[in-house]
């Protein structure tokens, strides 16, 4: 087994989505490799010391509700950095006739 401290090129910058899909996959991958796949606790410890710049500060203003849910952590991150070319969502849609 390799430990979680020879994984030093999964970082996550908050650069975009598809940037935050590929540091995920990466740490799903090593949590599974690594056996440690079922313990929430060790993957978002892991994951938050893997933020760095725009991502690290988006994970300081993050409910603490999120931040001890791997499930929802990964929904509000998905939130926060969208796929590059998502349509932007406005709060007011109009129909075009």
């Amino acid at each position: 087994m390799t430990s979680a401290g020879s994984a030093p090129d999964i970082v996550f910058r908050g650069l975009d989505g598809n940037e935050c899909e590929a540091f995920i996959a990466a740490i799903e991958e090593l949590a599974f490799t690594e056996g440690w796949s079922e313990d929430e606790k060790r993957m978002l410890l892991f994951t938050r010391s893997r933020l760095r710049q725009g991502a690290l500060r988006w994970f300081a203003r993050l409910e603490p509700s999120k931040k001890k849910d791997w499930d929802l952590f990964v929904e509000a991150l998905f939130e926060q950095y969208p796929p590059v070319g998502a349509p932007v969502e406005t709060e007011i849609s109009t129909p075009v006739w």
